[in-house]
């Protein structure tokens, strides 16, 4: 009898001591849960509030490259006005900013053009990282597409990744080892040439096409190349700013967007100076301020920017006939 009860105390005993272990344990656990995410939240915090002020430089401040080194190893997420570290947004607020969808690196890349249409309007801010590689493809037959391939070995910063293809060099380019690969196809491509080495299938990469006149498409990968290029134009970039924007933006939802925000700023500014404009116009009879010259209504990314284009050049002469008569300018 003595030692069945012996053997139930022990018994409850070692419920007791599991009880306890588990109870320990979820406490334990809990405390590690909270103390991650707590370092986690802080750290994004942290890393924001040193994007937002990088992001002010570089709206104030032109063609610079910030380059930021040891990142916590947190996805950021980009939107067309804000972006997202853990629980934590940052609101671009004026800012243009162009990026991929989604960027995990330890160093970002952060480079500023101003854009003038044709006065100045703000400054874009690209956004990449070492991880991603750039390959720039032309047709050396093409008179148009080598010319823009010099143009980008003229504007491209030394902090970026990239190297120019001719068609043959891209047949027999083997994947690089990057991350993550964009092909750029300067007003040139034909999706049964451009079949990429076996190396890059299961690889991530994207392409993009960007004509001679403002035409540009967003390519969709597939297993050994891309599908054939949509006849129309996914969108249109206006000059070598929104070009810029058009190449790191991840597709077009995020290009027109930003492009979207853009153009707003870009027509209030536009109201603004023609304000100004009337004021002069009616305090001297010496200089002459013609009406309209600032109603650039018809700026957009859906359409051909013949239009558009021509009217800038009709205010930039305007602008410049003034300067020579040593009048007060339009901008």
């Amino acid at each position: 009898m003595k030692n069945k009860k012996a053997q139930m105390e022990e018994s409850i005993h070692w419920v007791f001591v599991l009880i306890a272990g588990s109870v320990i344990l979820l406490v334990f656990g809990t405390f590690i849960y909270k103390a991650k995410f707590s370092a986690e939240k802080e750290a994004s915090v942290d890393l924001v509030n040193d994007l937002s002020l990088i992001f002010t430089g570089s709206e104030i401040s032109s063609k610079t490259v910030n380059k930021i080194d040891d990142m916590p190893d947190i996805p950021i997420e980009f939107d067309c006005d804000e972006l997202t570290i853990g629980t934590t947004r940052l609101g671009y607020n004026s800012k243009i900013v162009f990026a991929p969808k989604e960027s995990k690196s330890n160093t970002m890349l952060v480079w500023s053009y101003d854009w003038k249409a044709p006065f100045f309007v703000t400054n874009f801010i690209y956004i990449s990282n070492p991880d991603t590689k750039y390959y720039f493809v032309y047709d050396q037959l093409d008179a148009e597409s080598k010319q823009m391939k010099e143009e980008f070995q003229e504007l491209m910063p030394e902090f970026f990744k990239y190297d120019f293809l001719n068609r043959v060099q891209l047949i027999a380019l083997k994947h690089p080892g990057f991350k993550n690969i964009r092909f750029i196809f300067l007003n040139y491509f034909d999706t049964s040439k451009h079949t990429l080495h076996n190396t890059f299938r299961g690889q991530s990469y994207s392409g993009i096409f960007l004509g001679k006149n403002g035409e540009l498409n967003y390519l969709v990968p597939k297993q050994d190349g891309f599908d054939a290029k949509s006849n129309t134009a996914d969108a249109y970039y206006l000059d070598t700013a929104s070009m810029l924007g058009a190449l790191f933006s991840q597709d077009k939802e995020l290009y027109t967007c930003s492009m979207g925000r853009a153009l707003k700023r870009h027509k209030i500014l536009s109201g603004l100076l023609e304000a100004r404009s009337v004021k002069i116009d009616a305090a001297t009879d010496a200089c002459l301020y013609p009406t309209g010259l600032f109603d650039l209504t018809t700026a957009t990314v859906s359409s051909v920017p013949t239009a558009f284009n021509a009217k800038l050049t009709t205010l930039k002469n305007a602008n410049e006939l003034l300067q020579k008569k040593s009048c007060p300018l339009l901008y």
